[in-house]
């Protein structure tokens, strides 16, 4: 099926990885450096956190790469339209703030949600 429902259309990166070491679950990053993230009490259920941490780690990852692609895609199209090479690191700056407050909104909705769950 893939990342939430997505199927064929994302490939998830290979890295970062997660595997079950008995009831010890690790996180193997790209340059081959090992973490142990913690352990479970037993070993079929640190099989399945492993599974359930690596995917996330590859979304996050997935994530970072493709905004940043899409920025330096806009950066272009930017500097095709005309717009000054001076003015561009500007220009993407003040659209990152423009969109920082929907992070910022939606780390407080997360904040709250937790709060009301615990």
């Amino acid at each position: 099926m893939g990342l939430f429902g997505i199927g064929d259309r994302l490939r998830l990166p290979v890295y970062p990885t997660a595997v079950a070491r008995g009831n010890a679950v690790i996180i193997i990053w790209e340059e081959g450096e090992e973490q142990l993230w913690g352990h479970e009490d037993d070993a079929s259920i640190a099989v399945t956190v492993a599974e359930d941490i690596q995917l996330g780690l590859r979304a996050i990852q997935y994530v970072r790469t493709s905004l940043l692609d899409s920025l330096r895609e806009t950066m272009g199209l930017l500097e095709e339209a005309g717009v000054p090479a001076e003015h561009l690191d500007d220009i993407m700056y003040e659209g990152y703030r423009g969109i920082r407050r929907w992070f910022i909104e939606l780390e407080k909705t997360k904040s709250v949600e937790t709060s009301l769950s615990t």
